[in-house]
């Protein structure tokens, strides 16, 4: 009996279609059985230029929503800093301690958003330019 290709025996499932299922599912293997594909189809997508586009410039549109609504509360968060260092008798430092969390990590979003989105500008794909021996995404 002849052996089927790969292709013929799997469904033919696009770049956008594995790069959902990798950002809902969370791991490859996941994301591949979700597919009714391979896990070795997922890998060998993962480093073409096209694919880290597309994966990268998902990544971004996700964390673009996230940085947009945490800016949406950095000047509630800067309020409720003023506000409890104004009112000296106020023991309040679970509230300035998230108020300060939410202002630190909007800014590493904000850094972490601006990377993606050069990248998924520039092509930039794979392991193969952080010199790391498997795939980065």
């Amino acid at each position: 009996m002849k052996k089927q290709k790969e292709s013929e025996k799997l469904p033919a499932v696009s770049d956008e279609q594995i790069v959902a299922a990798l950002i809902s599912k969370g791991s490859v293997k996941e994301a591949a059985e979700a597919l009714g594909i391979s896990v070795r189809v997922v890998y060998s997508r993962k480093v073409t230029d096209d694919f880290c586009g597309i994966y990268y410039a998902a990544q971004a549109d996700i964390l673009r929503g996230a940085v947009i609504s945490m800016n949406d509360k950095i000047a509630e968060a800067v309020n409720t800093i003023a506000e409890i260092m104004a009112d000296k008798t106020n023991n309040a430092q679970t509230r300035l301690q998230a108020a300060q969390t939410l202002l630190n990590n909007a800014g590493k979003l904000d850094l972490a958003l601006h990377g993606l989105e050069q990248q998924a500008a520039n092509g930039f794909s794979g392991y193969k330019h952080w010199g790391q021996s498997e795939p980065v995404i």
